[in-house]
């Protein structure tokens, strides 16, 4: 099955010294294709941690992770690759642009080359319409010199266009306008219906409760909720 899976993952920084800190603590989570799973904590509850852990940036200091029936991670120098695209979108995407100009940006792919090779037309048009990214407008524009909301746009854009099978959003609304999260939010809906699934990293569970199937509640490090999103509360 084409999933994410997190079994029992700890994770210290700076493990085996006098700075260490754990921020994990036996955390056990899956992400499936076409489902919303919204991932609520406070600041330094390790949701972030555990987003990159989960899309492979990021080895756990003891548990196991599974890109499908991969088990990443492994010792063993030849690893079979699962086939699962993965992508992890951080706080503030717009601060990793490389590209020259946006036409660039929204073609990157992750296998590092610039080709519209694989990219559904129709979907390519879909997201830029849905996120309010013009392309003949500004697409021969450097993404440096955008707005902050263009940028944002820009950014996330680049990611959906490419239709990952599970896609983790870190913070996505944080910093937007309510117009600006409104687009995100009906971007990350009609991805879920193409098949994509969503991994979402808040602080609130608002404006997901109404669209995810599943709310897990993470605080100290450890899950202590997997309540349905009508009864779990908001984090401050």
């Amino acid at each position: 099955m084409d999933r994410v899976v997190a079994q029992d993952v700890y994770h210290t920084y700076f493990e085996g010294t006098y700075l260490g800190r754990e921020v994990l603590r036996g955390v056990s989570l899956e992400i499936r294709k076409s489902e919303l799973v919204v991932l609520v904590g406070a600041n330094g509850a390790g949701k972030t941690t555990l987003g990159r852990i989960l899309a492979g940036l990021l080895q756990p200091s003891r548990g196991r992770v599974y890109h499908s029936s991969c088990l990443l991670y492994e010792q063993s120098s030849k690893k079979q690759p699962s086939g699962l695209t993965v992508g992890f979108v951080h706080q503030k995407p717009e601060q990793h642009f490389f590209s020259n100009t946006v036409h660039d940006e929204l073609m990157w792919r992750s296998d590092k080359s610039s080709s519209s090779y694989g990219i559904d037309p129709s979907w390519f048009e879909r997201v830029c319409t849905i996120l309010g990214v013009n392309p003949e407008k500004i697409g021969n524009r450097s993404p440096f010199l955008l707005s902050s909301s263009e940028q944002r746009r820009v950014a996330l854009a680049g990611f959906f266009i490419h239709l990952p099978d599970i896609l983790i959003l870190d913070e996505p609304l944080a910093y937007l306008s309510k117009d600006d999260s409104g687009k995100v939010t009906d971007m990350v809906m009609e991805s879920l219906s193409a098949g994509t699934g969503v991994l979402v990293l808040s602080h609130r569970l608002t404006p997901w409760e109404n669209i995810a199937e599943k709310a897990v509640l993470l605080k100290e490090g450890r899950i202590t909720g997997f309540n349905g999103p009508e009864s779990l509360e908001p984090v401050a």
